[in-house]
């Protein structure tokens, strides 16, 4: 679903009133469905106009060092067990939700089988393959589409082509590029370049798998002649390492050793 199709399925289940209490959205990232979720809050489950990141019966779950551990849902528990603040609602968002560790899912597992009333549960993952069955079983799934044009930054996916291009043309030519690389994103824009890349390289196995791209489907040429130097464990791997790198720009990093040690380590598989 895009953006608007979203909303206007909450729309068609809030008339019915039959709002579900989990939902997963697959193939996406909150940034991607910010707009589509504010939506849902201020018109669906609050009917209030008030910010997320304003509203204290919002609560928001996110990976750090790359995973989310028990601690947090535990946490997250306690919150959702007292009165709401503004109404009798609560929600709780979580991002990257396939970085649970087997310790956290199963805490949450509860929370999802035993849904208390008013309250909602928000998932989103990017790999759907990697959110655990029990949780999937749990939630109603929303498949995102990824190319909604709305969405989309020109110069970035321009850059995004150009980081693949690198990617894919080996060690040498990576350490030759990388200098040029250091003077080219900042770190906002660097981000959201190495999730087009990471949509890239799931677009390659949607080829590999003969489903349609959801992404790069202006860009076939250079799909067809990656699936020629990666085999489907080559390009998982490169989707890892996106996604572990991805996470760790949420820190103070030094930009020019950030990228030196992603290229390198994507260029050694």
């Amino acid at each position: 679903m895009k953006t608007e199709e979203i909303k206007k399925y909450f729309e068609e289940k809030d008339s019915l009133n039959s709002i579900g209490h989990a939902y997963l959205f697959s193939n996406t990232n909150y940034e991607n469905i910010e707009s589509a979720i504010e939506y849902i809050l201020h018109s669906i489950i609050f009917k209030k106009d008030i910010k997320i990141e304003d509203n204290p019966d919002v609560y928001f779950i996110e990976p750090e060092k790359n995973v989310i551990k028990k601690e947090k849902i535990l946490d997250l528990e306690e919150k959702l067990s007292k009165t709401s603040q503004i109404s009798d609602s609560k929600v709780y968002i979580i991002k990257e939700c396939e970085k649970l560790n087997a310790s956290a899912a199963n805490c949450l597992l509860k929370t999802l089988e035993e849904p208390s009333e008013n309250i909602y549960a928000f998932l989103i993952t990017s790999n759907m393959d990697y959110v655990i069955s029990t949780i999937k079983s749990r939630c109603q799934i929303i498949q995102c589409e990824v190319n909604d044009r709305k969405l989309i930054d020109e110069e970035i996916v321009s850059k995004t082509i150009s980081m693949i291009k690198i990617i894919e043309s080996g060690v040498k030519a990576i350490a030759y590029n990388s200098s040029e690389l250091y003077k080219s994103f900042e770190k906002d824009e660097l981000k959201k370049v190495l999730s087009f890349v990471e949509l890239f390289y799931k677009d390659c196995l949607n080829k590999i798998y003969g489903i349609n791209l959801e992404f790069f489907y202006n860009n076939e040429d250079l799909i067809f002649k990656t699936i020629e130097n990666n085999d489907y464990k080559k390009i998982i791997g490169k989707i890892k390492i996106l996604n572990d790198n991805i996470d760790l720009l949420k820190y103070n990093l030094n930009g020019n050793l950030f990228i030196d040690k992603f290229l390198i380590e994507i260029g050694r598989l």
